[in-house]
């Protein structure tokens, strides 16, 4: 008899345990709301931020490249920015032509932003020379509203215009005019980083001209410095056209034929006194009457060169 309850009793444990290793239809129903809660808050949407700019026309300006990183985006219901991207995106604008560049291409969760701003680089090649585009502010801030849908496309594209560049001493002073354009639920088509954007929902169209990106303190501090590159430039072109002036004189007098002589004078002194001087009997007479000229027209150069900065700048 004691062997038989035992018995009953170890059938019944066995019974329990497994019964508890089974799940039961509702645990399963938990599971999978759950899983279908996680899918949810992973929604996302995609984002696409592109460049574009008519081919610029310099002289001599052989390349032209724009840089930009530390991209942001301000969702004004949050009252922060959010960082896109940090890394620097380098491109040659000269290949942009009428499409456009993509900066960034990323899946995002949905939201609504109204700015971009981002860290902006320029440098070009002049007479196979480095320059840098200067500008007041190295941080562009612009208005870009744009809303993040699940599974559909909104871009953002940045059209620069270089219309405004002044060569000064070592640096391209820049003054851009910038027109952007967002959409939402776009079509996007890229094919090795160049993109094309049609239809979707335009939302912001605007154009920011050169006072509207920077403040004035920003504009004078740009300006400041252009001066002084402008009359540091001024200077050393005074002193190069002095010690030229002299070196041409010299070797038009020694000549003694008035036509050689005034041929290699007017480039720098006022063609009466370049006249006056290559009349005289002697070469010495000639180089002794020009020489001081030299100095003193050049000097006139440098100063009018010096007064046009302000204007230039």
């Amino acid at each position: 008899m004691k062997k038989a309850v035992l018995l009953l009793l170890m059938v019944l444990v066995l019974v329990a345990c497994g019964k508890s290793d089974i799940p039961t239809n509702e645990t399963n129903t938990t599971a999978l709301n759950s899983t279908n809660a996680t899918i949810e808050e992973e929604a996302l949407g995609r984002l696409v931020i592109a460049v574009t700019d008519a081919p610029v026309a310099m002289a001599d300006l052989t390349e032209f490249t724009l840089g930009i990183s530390n991209v942001e985006l301000y969702n004004m219901e949050k009252d922060s920015w959010k960082k896109i991207a940090t890394a620097k995106t380098e491109f040659d604008i000269a290949l942009l032509k009428d499409t456009g560049y993509v900066l960034l291409d990323v899946e995002t969760t949905p939201e609504t932003f109204e700015q971009i701003r981002f860290r902006i680089d320029v440098e070009g090649v002049f007479k196979e020379e480095n320059k840098d585009l200067e500008l007041p502010y190295s941080t562009l801030t612009l208005p870009a509203k744009v809303t993040i849908t699940d599974k559909q496309t909104s871009t953002i594209l940045i059209d620069f215009t270089f219309d405004a560049l002044d060569l000064i001493g070592p640096s391209i002073y820049w003054k851009p005019t910038i027109h952007i354009v967002t959409r939402n639920n776009a079509d996007v088509t890229v094919d090795n980083k160049l993109v094309t954007i049609t239809n979707g929902d335009i939302i912001t169209d605007e154009t920011k001209g050169f006072e509207d990106l920077f403040t004035q303190e920003q504009i004078t501090n740009q300006k400041g410095d252009c001066v002084e590159d402008c009359q540091e430039t001024c200077t050393t072109a005074g002193s190069s056209c002095g010690d030229e002036c002299q070196e041409k004189v010299t070797n038009g007098c020694e000549t003694e034929d008035e036509e050689t002589c005034r041929d290699a004078c007017t480039p720098y002194i006022a063609p009466w006194d370049c006249r006056d001087g290559c009349q005289e009997d002697t070469s010495d007479e000639c180089i002794d009457y020009l020489e001081p000229r030299c100095t003193s027209d050049c000097g006139n150069q440098t100063a009018d060169c010096k007064l046009d900065c302000d204007v230039k700048c």
